[in-house]
């Protein structure tokens, strides 16, 4: 699981260090990670955390433990690196100004993809906040309900009918459920899945990277996102059975994952600005592999101080959470 979420975070990066290639890998990896949410999220509100007050409230301190520090250290560098970068007249357009703007970046609830914002990626956690609730009350509880939910908004995603009385942030959010709720309902079926996806795993791998690298250059296929996420979910489904010990270089590297997804455009920002030139389509290849290699070894540097400094104290912290025995 942890190779697939470095994977994941690394194509966000790509996104945004070099758009004019890898246009589409930005959006479906963090749609992957929506799904991967709803699976993991459905597995342990099923197996770790009761339906009850004690089991509630020990599942949302442990997910903003999980979240939050992190995060807060990424939003406080990254603010730093742009400090440091560009002269005022060059910093970001978008970066928050007014105290509504820096509560949302500091809270992230409210804080949608076209706010001002410090972290590029942040509306994403504002969305996974708001379907945590979803999940561990409603969706994560209810097998039935979880795949009423798919079938509506897949039904909402693939025929483009927004429902009149609701906003269109409102509208966008549903839609955002149809990725979340492949992963609940993989994880109600995924035994059966899996042991039919896991001797063709060579396969599964390889459609997922020609879907993600390849199929945009050839053809843009109409719902390429929806169908992109549904390719991934067997690579999905397969990862989450194989999750390596704590400390293991699986599960360090996929701790990386989140502070490399947070932290990676404050890290091109400064590349830009001190000498860099984003890569475009038409440039020396060459050029573009240093960029992007400059680029990941910052955030990976980054990545790892802060997995160091904030994710291993702050994961003895979690444990005293979780409760001690488990829900089933």
């Amino acid at each position: 699981m942890g190779y697939l979420r470095f994977w994941l975070a690394v194509n966000v990066l790509l996104y945004h260090a070099w758009h004019s290639v890898f246009y589409t890998t930005g959006y479906l990896s963090v749609f992957c990670f929506f799904a991967i949410s709803g699976y993991l999220i459905t597995h342990i509100c099923n197996q770790v955390y009761g339906p009850d007050a004690n089991g509630y409230w020990r599942f949302f301190v442990n997910r903003s433990l999980r979240i939050y520090p992190n995060y807060l250290a990424c939003l406080l560098i990254s603010w730093g690196l742009f400090m440091l970068a560009a002269p005022g007249d060059e910093l970001p357009q978008n970066l928050p100004v007014s105290t509504t703007d820096w509560l949302r970046n500091i809270f992230i609830v409210g804080l949608d993809n076209y706010e001002p914002r410090v972290i590029g990626a942040a509306w994403s956690l504002s969305v996974e906040l708001i379907y945590y609730v979803i999940m561990v009350l409603v969706l994560a509880r209810h097998r039935i309900v979880a795949h009423l939910f798919l079938i509506v908004t897949g039904l909402k995603l693939f025929t483009g009918f927004d429902i009149p009385w609701f906003s269109s942030q409102f509208n966008l959010l549903l839609e955002y459920g149809f990725y979340f709720s492949l992963g609940i309902v993989g994880y109600f079926h995924a035994d059966w899945l899996v042991e039919h996806i896991k001797k063709y795993w060579l396969l599964t791998v390889s459609f997922a990277v020609f879907w993600h690298y390849f199929i945009p250059h050839i053809a843009w296929p109409p719902f390429y996102y929806e169908i992109g996420v549904i390719v991934c979910m067997p690579l999905i489904l397969v990862c989450t059975q194989y999750r390596g010990r704590e400390g293991s270089f699986d599960d360090v590297i996929g701790k990386l994952s989140y502070p490399l997804f947070l932290i990676h455009s404050a890290v091109i920002f400064v590349l830009m600005n001190k000498g860099f030139s984003a890569p475009v389509k038409t440039e020396n290849i060459a050029d573009n592999i240093w960029f992007i290699a400059a680029a990941l070894a910052g955030s990976v540097a980054i990545s790892l101080l802060l997995y160091w400094g904030i994710e291993r104290p702050i994961e003895n912290i979690r444990k005293s959470v979780r409760p001690r025995r488990v829900y089933v």
